[in-house]
């Protein structure tokens, strides 16, 4: 052995080819790939050249010529490039991204941070070379490790090439950026595993979607996780405002860069590349990510400036010659809208902000974009509903109203931004006026139940399968998207079949209310409409709820009260939406460490929070008395309170002044209904965790036919209901004879790879 630093330990090299130690001593015993020994202790030793030429022995090339890179003055030494380079597909890309990473980490260890720094540099630094040599025709490169050469030689030589890169965008290699890291070691170890990969024949989706697994799984580990719309979202809002060639493009809170690389993907796409982007962002790092996102994209065009002092919400002439006032044709942006801005120099030069200490940064966004966009200009931009809906932003939505027309509103589910935010929020498309006469056209408004995410941040897939019988995501945002083309080319009707899910609303809709006017889709939902049209039209009486139920308040908190005692518990989890349907968990009172409320048989448990999945079901009579989450009411009919030993004084004293009855059946499928939920709908408030209040809910209009109609209506009911459960029965049994039939053909093809002797 000539050098003790180009071996790798068998622990190293088990991590640099993805087995296991286990694997690697196999091998050696079986002479696949024998170690050598270290001289004193034995050891099993592997030349670190052989593990990058089994590394660099994987994958899938794709075929696709790159922008070229005039070539500098300055040539460092160069070298042939090898006739037959390995091929990548984007899982070998993947893990040659892991094994970069490691090999910082294994040697003089380091942040997730400086990793991803280091990684960035040396990918923009090989993509350079290859560029270069594209330009000039050689076949040669100056990246690679050459047999024999130290690491300091190679080191000096790739710092030198860097140099080179670097001066072709000075403005983006500054400060810490324009030097190499002093790990050479590791330096050199990336160099090794990249030298012979040709990243200029990979197609820009491919390090487009590589480059972002790094940035991600650097930053989702970080405090900076409100970098990060979605890539459905991103792509939605993008085909949505379909960017023109020669517009200026804007993100003022541009992150890494979604929204800027989508609108130059979609540019490409449509054989258009003359619009200039711009992204404006306060983090200096995430700055220089977004501009290095975008080279990795294979698109240098777009300019990334980083705003110190309040990054685009606050005011200077530095500012103002990056994006001039009424600059701007097409803004597409994901602010941070959960803090507040108090700069009061700059706050007093807002409209809404204007004799205030601290504003909400999303409503100042809006504003903001607002001045910077052309007479015409149009602005996607996701808002928290808040902005939408609340009391407090009345003045944001009459600015909205005054100076722009609005084209859509798109509500999100409240998993969009999970698990990082649990703010409930929408986009927003409009369009500054032109002339403040123009009147405001029909609104299109569409509610996405589902975007492709889990609450945890997974990919959320439908249960079917496309063509190729690959998983499909769960998302809905693209029948939303096809569905404003139709719109935009037929007109109204065209959505008439859609609603609730996609409706128009009319302009005469907004008027002022006690929150002023409204603009949040569960507002102009068509199920308020819809119940108001029954109420109305009901030839029997709508008593409100609050007379007809006396709702149970005994509240407990287990962990305190009883800690060590079995508890029947029922959390919002433990109810099936839609369907009144509940189980009871046993649970230690410990595991309970939030207030509860007390309910017995035959009372109905009611969810304030998240309405819209209509959690409602009816205690059994058969089942014993336990507790449920604090989101829930709990209403006792005034017939089934009269033997109830809490609530018998009460009902004793309302029931004779009340002339109607309620079939406890009836009242909790009655609740459950579109009747019930259009009168609701519109009261949601909360972004973090929708709900509707106790007051709103206890107000609800009931229809009360006499008990004999209501009877006859739980039957029906049950008859359905009936049917629901065979019909869900029966594919259950299907399911099972599918499975069978699976596990018999792996049955028989195990028979026939290893036929029975006997």
């Amino acid at each position: 052995m000539n050098k003790q630093s180009e071996y790798l330990t068998i622990k190293e090299a088990a991590k640099l080819l993805g087995v296991t130690s286990t694997t690697l001593r196999n091998w050696d015993k079986s002479g696949k790939l024998v170690a050598e020994r270290h001289p004193i202790n034995g050891y099993r030793l592997y030349s670190l050249d052989r593990m990058m030429e089994l590394v660099r022995e994987q994958g899938t090339v794709y075929q696709t010529r790159m922008p070229t890179v005039t070539p500098s003055v300055i040539q460092p030494t160069l070298f042939p490039i090898s006739p037959t380079p390995p091929q990548l597909d984007i899982r070998a890309f993947r893990l040659l991204i892991r094994q970069m990473s490691s090999a910082f980490r294994d040697s003089m260890g380091g942040g997730l941070l400086e990793r991803f720094e280091e990684i960035s540099k040396l990918l923009y630094c090989k993509l350079y070379d290859e560029r270069k040599n594209l330009s000039s025709n050689r076949n040669t490169t100056s990246f690679l490790r050459i047999p024999g050469e130290s690491f300091e030689e190679t080191y000096e030589r790739i710092t030198l090439l860097y140099r080179q890169a670097i001066e072709q965008l000075p403005d983006v290699f500054t400060n810490g950026h324009r030097e190499l890291s002093d790990d050479k070691k590791a330096m050199v170890t990336v160099v090794e595993l990249l030298q012979d990969i040709q990243l200029s024949n990979l197609s820009e989706d491919i390090k487009g979607v590589v480059y972002e697994e790094l940035i991600r799984n650097t930053f989702d580990k970080s405090d900076n996780q409100q970098f990060f719309t979605p890539r459905q979202v991103v792509h939605f809002m993008v085909e949505f405002m379909k960017p023109r060639p020669d517009q200026v493009i804007c993100d003022p809170a541009c992150g890494s860069g979604g929204f800027l690389i989508e609108t130059a993907s979609y540019m490409r796409k449509h054989r258009e590349n003359k619009s200039q982007l711009i992204g404006l962002e306060i983090d200096r790092r995430m700055a220089w990510t977004a501009q290095m996102n975008l080279l990795m994209h294979g698109d240098g065009r777009g300019t990334i400036y980083h705003l110190r002092d309040g990054g685009s919400l606050a005011f200077s002439d530095h500012l103002n010659e990056i994006v001039p006032p009424n600059s701007i044709d097409l803004i597409l942006t994901n602010p941070p809208f959960g803090s507040d801005f108090s700069d009061l120099t700059s706050l007093s030069q807002y409209e809404l902000g204007k004799n205030k200490t601290s504003r909400r940064r999303g409503a100042l966004f809006i504003e903001r974009c607002l001045n910077w966009l052309k007479p015409g200009g149009r602005l996607g931009i996701v808002i928290d509903d808040s902005i939408l809906n609340g009391k407090t932003n009345t003045d944001v939505r009459q600015l909205i109203m005054h100076q722009s027309i609005i084209e859509a509103v798109v509500s999100l589910p409240d998993v969009t931004f999970m698990p990082y935010a649990t703010a409930k929020a929408s986009i927003l498309f409009l369009h500054k006026k032109q002339d403040v006469n123009e009147t405001q056209p029909p609104i299109f408004m569409a509610h996405a139940e589902h975007v492709g995410r889990k609450a945890n941040g997974d990919p959320l897939y439908a249960e079917h399968r496309d063509d190729n019988g690959q998983p499909e995501m769960q998302d809905e945002l693209p029948f939303i998207l096809k569905n404003w083309i139709n719109y935009l080319a037929h007109g109204e009707q065209a959505l008439t079949h859609l609603a609730p899910k996609i409706f128009i609303c009319s302009p005469d809709q907004f008027k002022n209310t006690e929150q002023g006017i409204r603009l949040d889709v569960p507002f102009h939902h068509p199920s308020r409409k819809i119940a108001e049209e029954i109420l109305n039209r009901s030839i029997y009486p709508t008593p409100k709820l609050a007379e007809l139920v006396i709702t149970r308040n005994i509240t407990a908190i287990p962990a305190k009260q009883d800690p060590d005692e079995i508890w029947n518990y029922i959390g919002l989890a433990n109810i099936v939406p839609d369907k009144g349907e509940y189980t009871v968990s046993q649970m230690l009172g410990r595991q309970i460490k939030s207030n509860v409320r007390l309910y017995r048989e035959g009372d109905i448990l009611f969810s304030k929070l998240r309405p819209e999945l209509r959690k409602c079901v009816l205690i059994r009579d058969d089942e014993n008395e336990g507790f449920a989450s604090s989101e829930c009411l709990i209403f006792c009919t005034l017939e089934s309170a009269i033997d109830d030993p809490d609530l018998s004084e009460e009902a004793s004293k309302i029931l004779p002044t009340v002339k109607w009855q309620i079939d406890k059946e009836y009242l909790a499928f009655l609740l459950r209904s579109d009747i019930i939920f259009g009168q609701i709908v519109y009261q949601i408030t909360g972004v973090g965790r929708p709900r509707v209040n106790q007051s709103a809910i206890l107000s609800l209009k009931i229809p009360l036919p006499p008990l004999s109609v209501q009877h006859e209506i739980v039957t029906t009911y049950k008859m359905a209901w009936k049917h629901f459960i065979n019909c869900r029965e029966r594919s259950r049994m299907i399911l099972e004879e599918g499975e069978e039939t699976l596990k018999t053909a792996e049955a028989h093809i195990r028979e026939n790879l290893c036929p029975n002797k006997n």
